[in-house]
């Protein structure tokens, strides 16, 4: 019973310490969207968010969310639009939640501006690693944002 309780404890410690996470977007069906969403456990407990996305169609508008569980109740992540090339870029910050909430949530990126529309690309949360944080786009891809 000690033991369980010591290594309970110690994963509920490396979980609050789980500061950085990422999810690989890869394409649906007939859709060649993929991409990368990193996020960023900020200081002031507020969670940042930087995505790139490729293969959109060119100045198209796109829903973009974090669910709890697949085709659940889902959190915002923005508005993407898509640039003349099919490439979108963003970087947010929103209140919540903690990373070590959102290992194993769906991201989706709809084919159209609401989550009713069909889903261009899906990816899981996963714990990052610096390889992971390193392929992060510069700052000055996102108006001199920088890295945390």
């Amino acid at each position: 019973m000690k033991n369980t309780l010591l290594a309970l404890l110690a994963l509920t410690t490396l979980a609050s310490a789980q500061t950085t996470a990422i999810a690989r977007l890869e394409s649906t069906a007939h859709n060649r969207a993929h991409g990368t969403v990193w996020f960023i456990q900020q200081k002031d407990d507020r969670l940042r968010v930087v995505a790139h996305i490729i293969g959109l169609p060119a100045n198209s508008s796109h829903g973009f969310h974090l669910h709890q569980v697949w085709k659940s109740a889902a959190i915002d992540l923005g508005a993407l639009k898509a640039d003349d090339f099919g490439v979108a870029d963003l970087d947010v910050v929103l209140p919540g939640p903690k990373v070590a909430e959102l290992m194993q949530r769906p991201v989706t990126l709809h084919a159209g501006d609401s989550e009713i529309s069909a889903n261009m690309a899906v990816g899981t949360v996963r714990e990052a690693d610096a390889k992971a944080m390193a392929e992060m786009p510069s700052q000055a891809t996102f108006g001199g944002v920088k890295k945390p």
